[in-house]
């Protein structure tokens, strides 16, 4: 008994995941953007560094991203961030910047924590799933 149809099943099915891989990779961009931004509001300012440390870089495949302090020199030179974040119960602090062999003391006071990242994160997730989703069913509507 012939299967008929079965050649268009299988060009979609090839078709699919390059579009479906472009609308994700899409939309995570999108959303990247939106959590940037987020952390940029909510991060409180001092000097304006860390503000201004905060990017986004995405991975190879373009399907993930990391949005915060993205590079190991930023890291190292806004290392405060996780006092800021997470807060401090005070005290001495030992930390070596990238690249040093060098290590440093600081006393650091007791403060509670002010996060920006997470809120950022948290505002953002519904929105995120519901995109990614979307971004799917539209590649794989485009491939049919």
């Amino acid at each position: 008994m012939p299967v008929h149809g079965a050649k268009e099943v299988s060009a979609v099915l090839r078709r699919a995941p390059d579009l479906v891989r472009a609308e994700v990779q899409q939309a995570v961009a999108e959303i990247a953007d939106s959590i940037l931004r987020d952390m940029r509001a909510f991060v409180p300012v001092d000097t304006g560094e860390l503000r201004a440390g905060l990017d986004k870089a995405f991975s190879e495949s373009g399907l993930s991203a990391r949005i915060g302090l993205v590079t190991a020199q930023a890291a190292s030179d806004l290392f405060y961030a996780r006092f800021i974040e997470l807060g401090t119960a005070g005290g001495q602090v030992t930390y070596r910047r990238a690249g040093s062999p060098t290590r440093h003391v600081m006393n650091v006071p007791a403060r509670p924590a002010t996060p920006f990242m997470d809120p950022a994160l948290r505002a953002n997730r519904p929105e995120l799933e519901r995109r990614i989703w979307q971004a799917i069913e539209e590649g794989l509507r485009a491939a049919r």
